[in-house]
């Protein structure tokens, strides 16, 4: 005769060790398996990042131009939700793979400092708008790297960020 048992129905403090020890052995592989199969979502530290032109901006002589001035970029994100992306720095969430980036400066001015100084700027309202608005990252399926889409309508082009290789946490 067989017997079903149910795991809610055990007192797990009764069974004998052997028992024990196998319910362990069955367990432990499948623990183990579900830890490695996370992805890595810790994003503090350094992360270098280059332009990546699409085929429309490639097209695009000035694009392709500031594109070659600019070389590499850097972004660090701190621990305490801070980040630095020079010239920008502000805050940061990260939900699942999309992250969020919030400026709180820019050159050293705050948001409100710059609405001040240029709002008068013929042409400017428009741009003073979009400093409020988050910037939107996307996290690869490795955790490995972040891509920053443009966030205009001109361009279509990213900035690629990969982990520094010298940089842990």
């Amino acid at each position: 005769m067989e017997q079903v048992v149910r795991f809610e129905s055990v007192n797990f403090t009764k069974l004998s060790v052997m028992r024990k020890a196998l319910i362990v052995m069955i367990m432990l592989p499948c623990l183990v398996a579900v830890g490695c199969g996370k992805k890595n979502t810790d994003i503090v530290g350094k992360w270098s990042g280059s332009l990546k032109l699409s085929e429309k901006d490639q097209k695009n002589p000035a694009l392709t131009e500031n594109a070659k001035k600019m070389g590499k970029s850097s972004i660090e994100f701190k621990a305490d939700h801070t980040f630095t992306l020079t010239p920008i720095e502000g805050t940061w969430t990260l939900d699942k793979t999309n992250v969020s980036l919030v400026a709180t400066k820019i050159s050293g001015q705050t948001i409100a400092q710059l609405k001040e100084k240029y709002g008068s700027m013929p042409g400017s309202t428009e741009v003073l708008k979009e400093l409020d608005k988050p910037m939107k990252m996307k996290m690869n399926e490795e955790g490995t790297s972040l891509t920053l889409e443009s966030q205009n309508k001109m361009s279509t082009s990213s900035l690629v960020f990969t982990r520094d290789t010298g940089e842990s946490k």
